[in-house]
């Protein structure tokens, strides 16, 4: 079964990627630094065939590569003023080499170690040497575990190997020196400047409601618009949902004159100036909306955007029958990759029926929150040569360790009551959260059998335990069955 569960991680990953060559990526907004009063959110770019050659130097990826992103920061604080670092997705997303170890919790702490071995083991002395590099505050620790701190949409086209090949050999050529500028040259003017190579002009600022900058969530817009005129690209959606832990929840990627009304730190201070509060207002309403989350759920997949263009050509038709059909195909895959109310609703019951009957002592931790501050305050971390993630932590019954990623959490060596209660509270957190940053049902589904792993194997040690101290009591551990969905 444990074989099982593997493959079912690394499949919904590469379900994200594998029809994916080109993404921008509109990373949420972390409300630290600049985002606390822009709440702008951040832009890099997905390409599925472009991989490192070193962090400043690109190539085409190896077979069964997965593929990098590349990203611009106001300062990398690396031996030379580089504009861009590209790294391998996985890093990006989850700071390990390969998505099936990726982490279960989020935490400083965590984030720390997973930097300090990307540092050694991908940048080395020559591109990070010790000094500015050690800051704690360097960018190039942004591109790593960024799904620690924000939710990140990626609007996703497909590319051909040509483009992809002009791309390398036109960046691999241009200086790569930094002339980052917050108005005239920040991370959506580099995001922009990436995605126009490909597509020229499909990547536009909008000017008006943004005070003449650039932001992530206006390149984002009319990208997907772009993408949407031309079937071709086989345009889809895809959201990489933040990891439940001690980071504060990333909150939505702003225009300029959409943040004036939705936030209090703006919004009180123009209602003594309401003209221009109105004008705003209008500006955004009219020619700037934009709602990430609606395009996700309405283009999920290229299946759904075919349907789609289905659906319109068949009432241009007036057939009825086939909009009929089409509309109740993509309903479906919907549900399949969204989850109906019912089956949420199965989930929830299935979580406080757990907790309703502990199967672990009683311990202060009740969420990802609890758990991961427990493990930054009494454990210490490893990765071992496998790229695996583990924590040994102290109590009073002595040293135990528990493995925190998806391939190790269930192991031999992984505490079974404290994984039972990593992934019960993990699974909490994604279902206390609202839906738009909530984990999809299939990367829901793959957590859960992982918990129901974990809760077979409490059990079996429940009754082991009741045996040992009643012979013959209990029953046997395959009694129990295989882990079941609610």
């Amino acid at each position: 079964m444990w074989g099982f569960f593997k493959t079912l991680a690394l499949l919904l990953f590469l379900s994200c990627v594998a029809f994916a060559d080109a993404g921008l990526m509109l990373g949420e907004s972390t409300g630290q630094g600049m985002s606390r009063w822009t709440s702008a959110g951040h832009s890099a770019v997905y390409l599925s065939r472009v991989c490192p050659d070193g962090p400043v130097h690109l190539r085409l990826c190896a077979p069964g590569e997965q593929g990098s992103v590349i990203s611009n920061y106001i300062s990398f604080n690396e031996d030379k003023p580089y504009e861009w670092n590209i790294v391998p997705l996985s890093v990006f997303l989850y700071g390990v080499d390969d998505a099936k170890d990726r982490p279960l919790y989020a935490s400083p702490e965590l984030r720390e170690a997973l930097q300090r071995r990307f540092r050694e083991n991908y940048l080395g002395e020559e591109v990070c040497p010790a000094g500015p590099c050690s800051d704690p505050k360097a960018h190039w620790r942004d591109v790593v575990a960024a799904n620690f701190v924000r939710d990140i949409y990626m609007f996703e086209v497909r590319t051909t190997v040509q483009q992809d090949e002009a791309f390398i050999a036109k960046f691999n050529a241009l200086p790569n020196v930094d002339h980052y500028n917050g108005f005239t040259r920040n991370c959506a003017d580099f995001a922009r400047l990436v995605i126009n190579a490909y597509f020229p002009g499909a990547a536009k600022p909008d000017h008006i409601n943004d005070f003449w900058m650039t932001s992530p969530k206006a390149i984002s817009k009319s990208f997907a618009h772009y993408a949407v005129k031309h079937p071709d690209l086989h345009f889809r959606v895809v959201r990489f949902t933040q990891i439940p832990g001690s980071y504060r929840r990333s909150s939505d990627a702003r225009k300029g004159t959409e943040l004036v009304f939705t936030s209090k730190k703006w919004f009180f201070p123009m209602l003594l100036r309401s003209n221009e509060l109105m004008m705003f207002t209008a500006s955004y309403a009219l020619i700037g909306r934009f709602n990430p989350e609606r395009e996700l759920r309405r283009r999920p997949t290229e299946d759904i955007d075919e349907d789609l263009r289905a659906v319109k050509a068949a009432r241009r038709a007036d057939d009825r029958d086939a909009v009929i059909a089409y509309t109740v195909a993509t309903r479906r895959q919907r549900d399949a990759i969204f989850g109906t109310r019912d089956q949420w609703d199965n989930f929830e019951q299935a979580v406080a029926e757990y907790r309703e009957q502990p199967l672990v002592p009683e311990t202060q931790i009740r969420d990802a929150k609890d758990l991961a501050t427990f493990l930054d305050a009494h454990g210490e971390i490893f990765i071992d040569d496998a790229g695996a993630i583990w924590v040994d932590y102290s109590d009073d019954s002595g040293t135990h360790r528990i493995g925190v990623s998806a391939t190790n959490v269930n192991a031999n060596d992984s505490n079974p009551d404290l994984a039972y209660t990593l992934l019960l509270s993990r699974a909490g957190a994604e279902l206390r959260a609202p839906s738009k940053n909530r984990e999809m049902l299939p990367e829901f589904q793959a957590d859960w059998q992982l918990l129901q792993a974990a809760r077979i194997r409490v059990q079996q040690r429940v009754l082991a335990r009741e045996s040992d101290d009643s012979p013959g009591a209990g029953a046997p551990p395959n009694a129990l069955g295989e882990a079941q969905l609610p």
